[in-house]
């Protein structure tokens, strides 16, 4: 009988890159202080209310105005 890990490991290079994506969108919503969970439902739903990461990291990776 072969027994099967059961230490998150993934049993497909699909389940592996998926489950690396799903981190890489979790540590990216932290790094700009949004809920994973909300940002994630908000997609899910379509709701848009919660604008999407790569206009939320342009908007603050811009320069701030300058005031004369």
């Amino acid at each position: 009988m072969k027994w099967r890990k059961a230490s998150g490991g993934t049993r497909s290079d699909l389940g592996k890159r998926c489950r690396d994506g799903f981190a890489s969108l979790k540590k990216t919503c932290r790094k700009l202080g949004i809920s994973f969970r909300d940002y994630l439902g908000d997609r899910i739903r379509r709701h848009g209310n919660i604008a999407p990461l790569p206009d939320i990291i342009r908007e603050r990776a811009a320069p701030a105005s300058t005031v004369p």
